[in-house]
Formats: C-alpha cells, sequence, structure tokens
C-alpha cells in the first residue's frame, strides 16, 4: 500500500500544470500623417474591481463571471486598455503625442482623457460588450463628458475570440473619445481610416 501510495505521489509531482497564456491588446502603430499637435494623457483607466486583476474574465448567463487560472492580461487590464486607447487616438487625431497615465510627460498635456469602464460583458464564442464613461478635459479647464457601449462578436472561439473583440470595443471607444477632443476644439478631422 505505501508502494502504491509513493508512485500516486510521484506521478502526481510529475503532471505539469497547464500552460499560462498571457494576452495583449497591442495593435501595430501605423504611420499617420501629424496632422495635429495637441499632447493628449490617457488615465487613469478605471475598471470594475472584478476585472482589475490578471485572469481574463467571462460572463456566464445574466450574473455569473468565471476567472480564467490559465488566460491572463499581460500586464494590469487598466494599463492594457490605456494602452490600446493611446494607439486607437493616436490613429483616430493624427497625433504622435499621446501618453498613459502615469506618464514622463513634461508639463501639462493639451487634454487629459479619464475613462472608467462600468460594466464588462465577455462570452466565450459570443460577444463582448464595454460600457464606458469617460471625460476629456482641456488644459483651460473645460469638460465635456460623455457615454458609450460598444459591442463587437467574438470572431473565433475561446479566450482568442475574447481579447481580439475587447481590442476591437477599445478602437470604438477611442473614435468617440476622438470625436469629444475633436468637439472640445483639439485637432481637426484626420484622414485615419
Amino acid at each position: 500500500m505505501k508502494k502504491l501510495a509513493g508512485l500516486c505521489l510521484l506521478l502526481a509531482g510529475c503532471a505539469s500544470p497547464p500552460a499560462t497564456h498571457y494576452w495583449s491588446l497591442t495593435t501595430p502603430v501605423s504611420p499617420v500623417a501629424t496632422t495635429c499637435s495637441a499632447t493628449i494623457q490617457i488615465g487613469p483607466v478605471i475598471v470594475p474591481d472584478a476585472y482589475d486583476r490578471p485572469d481574463v474574465v467571462v460572463t456566464y448567463g445574466k450574473h455569473e463571471i468565471a476567472w480564467s487560472g490559465t488566460d491572463q492580461w499581460e500586464a494590469p487590464l487598466p494599463s492594457v486598455l490605456a494602452s490600446r486607447l493611446a494607439v486607437a487616438l493616436h490613429r483616430e487625431l493624427g497625433t504622435g503625442q499621446v501618453y498613459t497615465w502615469p506618464s514622463m510627460l513634461t508639463g501639462a498635456p493639451d487634454y487629459t482623457v479619464q475613462v472608467q469602464i462600468q460594466q464588462i460583458r465577455a462570452t466565450l464564442g459570443g460577444s463582448v460588450a464595454l460600457h464606458a464613461i469617460w471625460a476629456v478635459k482641456t488644459v483651460k479647464g473645460s469638460i465635456r463628458n460623455n457615454t458609450a457601449l460598444v459591442e463587437q462578436a467574438a470572431g473565433t472561439a475561446g479566450y482568442a475570440g475574447v481579447v481580439d473583440a475587447v481590442g476591437i470595443d477599445v478602437d470604438s471607444l477611442g473614435a468617440a473619445v476622438a470625436r469629444d477632443v475633436r468637439a472640445s476644439g483639439g485637432c481637426a478631422q484626420s484622414n485615419a481610416g
């Protein structure tokens, strides 16, 4: 019996845990003609507490969420979202001066964009919906607040589809925020596609 127990412990010790997958929302930064000289600082980006963790979180049914033990964001989710949003604003506004908070920016930015994700609903093989509110603040002190609900179908199964859909949702959010930056007097309409 002791030999069998020892063999079981040996085999259990040799079993390898499932591999961890780290996900990023980075996208190549396409060269964009610089048409705007405004400096923009993104952040902070705030997410619901249940999502402010390393694991990718998915929704089951109306009220159940689950944290993946093997699929994780490459960095804290607020940083991941802010980085993707910065790329989207760079593309939408034609400015190469988009920074994420905290940044090494010296001096006050022309525009500060603060974002609070109110809700995230991500379903494996389904869609990802982000409900966000944001404020665009100018260096002169004016504030423009707005909200959006963006939703994207997951194009592929599993966590890869969820991550792709989150990225597309953030790009859509970036387009909406860019409209508010323009409405606040910054950066004329870009020819970005």
